[in-house]
């Protein structure tokens, strides 16, 4: 009863308005926001979920597909309202606002061949000697800060796991890095070769994603308030639940 008058109360704050919308700014990250051709409509189950977060506050959601390095400029000067699976760092509080608990958790990982003698990661020195293919520009994790003995790789652009994937099968590389455990996964189901990899948990702490929301939204500090209050209920499906979910169906 406590729950549902919390939320009742958020809806009250918010003024609930079916007809306004909420800008969210996604960026594609297989599996969780992908997009079958260039000019397509994203979709994926951060898609889903971003919509789920719209609807329950009151909004349509307004959903705009960005390279990631555009988001946050667009959020720090309002013409985007609302981002997800985002990272969390001092800097950005200077222009968005986090709620109490992350959106999905993930855990770095790296990905090798069936076939590689490499079964499980301890230490930066079982690592040791590797070429890792990552992307440009992205952070590796601090498990690699004092990394000596490891070369890295990098592609460019939205299709970085896919062309990785194919440096890992010519043996253009030994490792595909990612900061989750899915990525890869999902690549190689879509190619029909999941068997034919291993992906390995790295050691350290998992990867929280938040939902975020743009300090120059009028009632942004309400709407972050409707959220921490929502988020665990069932009036808000679990992201995560929604990812591996729909790894599920990709089988």
């Amino acid at each position: 009863m406590r729950r549902f008058t919390a939320l009742l109360l958020c809806l009250l704050v918010l003024g609930y308005v079916s007809a306004e919308t909420l800008r969210i700014g996604v960026f594609l990250h297989s599996p969780v926001v992908m997009q079958k051709s260039p000019d397509g409509e994203p979709y994926g189950p951060g898609i889903e979920y971003a919509k789920a977060v719209a609807h329950a506050l009151g909004y349509e959601a307004q959903i705009e597909l960005l390279p990631l390095s555009r988001i946050f400029p667009t959020l720090q000067n309002g013409n985007l309202d609302m981002s997800l699976e985002v990272g969390m760092n001092e800097e950005r509080k200077a222009y968005v606002i986090y709620p109490d608990k992350p959106c999905y958790v993930t855990h770095p990982s790296l990905t090798v061949r069936a076939e590689s003698p490499l079964t499980s990661i301890a230490s930066i020195k079982d690592v040791q000697g590797l070429r890792i293919g990552y992307l440009l520009g992205a952070y590796p994790g601090s498990f690699f800060v004092k990394a000596t003995g490891v070369t890295f790789e990098y592609v460019a652009g939205d299709t970085w796991i896919v062309q990785n994937m194919g440096k890992l099968f010519s043996n253009r590389i030994d490792a595909i890095l990612d900061q989750n455990e899915f990525s890869c996964l999902a690549e190689a189901r879509r190619q029909g070769i999941e068997k034919k990899i291993r992906v390995l948990p790295l050691p350290g702490e998992d990867v929280k994603g938040y939902v975020i929301f743009s300090r120059k939204l009028a009632n942004a500090t309400s709407l972050v308030r409707a959220y921490n209050a929502l988020n665990g209920t069932p009036a808000l499906p679990n992201e995560n639940a929604m990812l591996l979910e729909y790894l599920e169906k990709e089988r």
